[in-house]
């Protein structure tokens, strides 16, 4: 974007062309509801409990800034830690690249 003269901020975008909107409702709840007890799980509330039971779910990478997940869920989910690449992506490592 910055190439094309549009302005851009820094920090990383959260929806694009490839982003999957999750309906938080009873289904989502249903499918998380053995999570919420789940040691890390159960210290987090929110938005991002929701965050971490979709990736749990999903079976999917948890991409964050948020040193909380990281504390609470290193060793349940897979999380990037975008404080590690906001300059360079060094979670590109995670992948072979």
């Amino acid at each position: 974007m910055q190439r094309d003269g549009k302005r851009i901020l820094r920090e990383f975008y959260l929806m694009d062309e490839n982003a999957l909107l999750y309906d938080v409702d009873e289904e989502l709840i249903s499918k998380g509801y053995d999570l919420f007890s789940k040691p890390g799980f159960d210290q987090l509330r929110g938005a991002d409990l929701v965050f971490a039971c979709i990736a749990a779910i999903e079976d999917a990478f948890l991409v964050t800034r948020d040193k909380a997940f990281l504390k609470h869920l290193s060793t349940q989910l897979r999380i990037i830690d975008l404080n590690e690449s906001m300059h360079t992506p060094m979670y590109r490592c995670m992948f072979g690249i």
